[in-house]
């Protein structure tokens, strides 16, 4: 496998620095509700999401939770992980059947591929026969699990102090994420006053 050993859980787990991050997401996340179905000799599926304007990754990994069809030759048969068009992982099909069970694989994401918007494709390629096999055959499938995980660090950017940029940093449209917006009051407020809060 190409696969490259991600950073240990006890690095993860260490608080943010000042003026740093740490998130850790997952595709449902990012936009991805369902289970990503892939079927066929060569198929794809892309999730396009976004990251912040004032984060600059440093390190980022990926915790996948994915599924073969028991029908695929591994010799033959893996599934591609992409981001912005650079393959970064190559997943084999393990010799023996998971038996329905999910595969699970760490992989570090190159910090250097990840931009504003960001492209991340999953490819099968799938083979069930050496010969005479058909690509639309049912035998022909992988499953990526929406809560696949993706964690990632680094530096936080300071933003100018100008209105010109709202509404950030309280909404950025690109993100798939909702925003999370607090509102601080000198005493209780009345419902009025809540009322535009909420506006």
């Amino acid at each position: 496998t190409s696969t490259t050993p991600a950073p240990s859980s006890s690095d993860s787990g260490a608080a943010p620095a000042a003026g740093t991050f740490r998130t850790e997401t997952n595709l449902f996340d990012l936009g991805t509700p369902n289970t990503i179905n892939l079927h066929g000799t060569d198929s794809y599926d892309t999730i396009y999401f976004a990251l912040p304007q004032n984060q600059v990754v440093k390190q980022a990994s990926m915790h996948l939770y994915y599924h073969f069809s028991p029908s695929l030759i591994p010799a033959l048969s893996h599934l591609k992980v992409i981001l912005n068009g650079t393959t970064f992982a190559t997943l084999p099909v393990p010799q023996t059947p998971s038996n329905g069970a999910a595969i699970e694989a760490d992989v570090v994401i190159p910090a250097d591929l990840l931009v504003r918007n960001n492209q991340l494709t999953f490819e099968l390629i799938g083979h069930y026969a050496q010969t005479c096999e058909d690509p639309t055959s049912s035998a022909l499938w992988a499953h990526v699990d929406p809560n696949t995980r993706i964690a990632m660090a680094g530096d936080l950017l300071p933003l100018a102090d100008d209105l010109k940029l709202l509404p950030l940093p309280f909404f950025d449209a690109q993100l798939a994420q909702p925003p999370v917006v607090p509102v601080v009051f000198g005493s209780a407020p009345s419902l009025k006053g809540l009322e535009a809060a909420g506006v």
